[in-house]
């Protein structure tokens, strides 16, 4: 049973709302280049440096952010409210925590079987705090579309399992141009989407999932010093890998790591059936 607000917006059909809104995702990526003062042409034929490229991302997220608000009003016709940015420390404390269990369980794992080795990295402290904050607006500003909007219109135009699927799919396609993607790093992230989108179909709250990926990216980008999905950023420790990137993820990250499939896929089902204790049989996933 899709979800009904009582609300009319402007455009009737979530899910054509949800389409428009890709439409201007995928936009805004061009935009963000010139705005950026990088050459989309450039950047298509060679290697962005890694100061070109944040300076990309962090124009692309402030891009996304404003845009999202502008549908919410203009299309949805609904409150920025409605986004669900209003606080709730259990669904940021749960995102949190499963973060830390996956990335940090993982890469004890991994560190325990001497498969991973860390030594004392010699970056500044400027560059360390300048990615910390590159990838807590990136991660709030996809969490934003694809939770806060994207998955939100979805559930009401169709039932909470298709609706999860695709948004977890989209999710995964959005990162298929990353440097040293694979089809176990495809998996991850499409399986990363659903454990992002599940507390949404629950709560319509963005704290758990923006909880989640803004500590899994700064705990294995800026902390552990793996790539992330890919992206080279400045870490407080460096990392050497001494075992098989398929348990590593190598270069592309934990992402690309069969260890993350399992932890994922554990955390996935034991969190389904915690909010079913705690928010109960909830209508909207009733066919899970």
């Amino acid at each position: 049973m899709a979800l009904h607000t009582g609300q009319k917006p402007v455009i009737q059909q979530g899910w054509l709302r949800a389409a428009l809104c890709l439409v201007a995702y995928l936009g805004l990526a061009y935009i963000a280049f010139p705005l950026a003062g990088v050459s989309p042409q450039a950047a298509v034929t060679e290697q962005l440096p890694i100061a070109l490229l944040t300076r990309v991302l962090l124009v692309h997220a402030l891009l996304v952010v404003g845009m999202v608000l502008l549908f919410r009003v203009l299309a949805d016709g609904r409150p920025l409210r409605s986004l669900g940015l209003h606080w709730r420390g259990r669904e940021a404390l749960t995102g949190s925590l499963a973060a830390l269990l996956i990335v940090g369980g993982g890469t004890l794992l991994l560190w325990l079987n001497g498969l991973l080795h860390f030594s004392r990295s010699t970056t500044a402290t400027a560059p360390l705090l300048a990615a910390i904050g590159l990838l807590l607006l990136t991660s709030f500003s996809e969490e934003l579309f694809f939770r806060g909007y994207f998955l939100d219109n979805l559930l009401q135009s169709m039932p909470a399992v298709p609706a999860l699927a695709l948004s977890a799919a989209l999710f995964a396609g959005m990162h298929m141009g990353n440097d040293h993607i694979h089809w176990i790093a495809i998996v991850n992230l499409f399986a990363c989407g659903l454990l992002l989108g599940l507390n949404f179909c629950y709560t319509r709250n963005c704290w758990y999932s923006i909880a989640l990926h803004c500590c899994w990216n700064i705990l294995e980008g800026p902390v552990l010093g793996y790539e992330v999905s890919g992206l080279r950023l400045p870490a407080f420790w460096r990392q050497e890998q001494s075992g098989s990137p398929i348990l590593t993820g190598g270069p592309f990250g934990f992402e690309g790591s069969i260890l993350n499939s399992l932890l994922t896929a554990a955390l996935f089902l034991l969190l389904y059936r915690l909010y079913r204790r705690w928010y109960g049989p909830h209508r909207l996933i009733s066919s899970f």
